[in-house]
């Protein structure tokens, strides 16, 4: 059991417990031990509407008191931004989804003519029923000629395979609100939600006066 430590007659761990009437109780306790005051039991004396005041403020300070001990640390947070620093503090940056990635080798067959080729981002590739992308253009030049496939090492080595397909978000035409922001709740034809690469999104943006660029897009892994 907690034992009392101060000159209040209180045991160390009594604050947990205190409230506006609890403190309110506790003060006119105290002033009764002295028989100098009297008022403090009398509702609507002046002394009584003192301690109302003081009661009530110290109910609002451990209140926010209570919530600022709760936002600092990871486990009682529940507003985004304290729990983002929080995490931060430890070197943790909480991102999004990733998707798998997939090394490969890859070869030109014989019939390949000699030339410099270019797969174009987002192409894809389906193995097994799942499907790969590129997110990059992916660049390879075919050197020699003969009988037998040419390894491309250099394509293989520097480009890997993301698993998913692209997908183009349908336009949004903004409004020029500041700071402005487009919440997206994607689904697929089965109404489940559709899971998106956090470092696979790309934005194009147009200009009002240029018609013919890309508009707005944003591309699901």
């Amino acid at each position: 059991m907690a034992t009392s430590d101060n000159n209040f007659n209180l045991n160390i761990d009594d604050y947990a417990a205190f409230d506006a009437l609890s403190l309110k109780n506790l003060i006119i306790k105290r002033l009764n031990s002295n028989p100098v005051f009297t008022d403090q039991n009398f509702e609507g004396s002046n002394i009584s509407a003192i301690i109302d005041i003081i009661a009530y403020a110290y109910s609002v300070l451990l209140f926010y008191l209570n919530q600022t001990a709760a936002e600092s640390t990871f486990s009682t947070a529940t507003i985004y931004e304290n729990i983002n620093k929080i995490v931060k503090l430890i070197g943790y940056s909480p991102i999004g989804y990733q998707t798998a990635i997939l090394p490969f080798k890859a070869y030109a067959n014989p019939q390949l003519p000699i030339e410099t080729y270019t797969i174009p981002r987002y192409s894809y590739f389906t193995v097994n029923g799942v499907v790969y992308s590129f997110n990059t253009d992916a660049t390879f030049t075919k050197t020699t000629s003969g009988a037998g496939s040419e390894y491309l090492s250099d394509f293989s080595d520097q480009n890997v395979l993301y698993q998913g397909s692209y997908a183009e978000y349908p336009s949004y035409f903004a409004t020029g609100e500041p700071f402005e922001t487009l919440t997206m709740t994607l689904v697929d034809p089965k109404n489940n939600n559709i899971i998106i690469d956090h470092f696979n999104i790309d934005v194009y943006v147009k200009s009002t006066s240029y018609i013919d660029s890309v508009p707005i897009s944003k591309w699901e892994k």
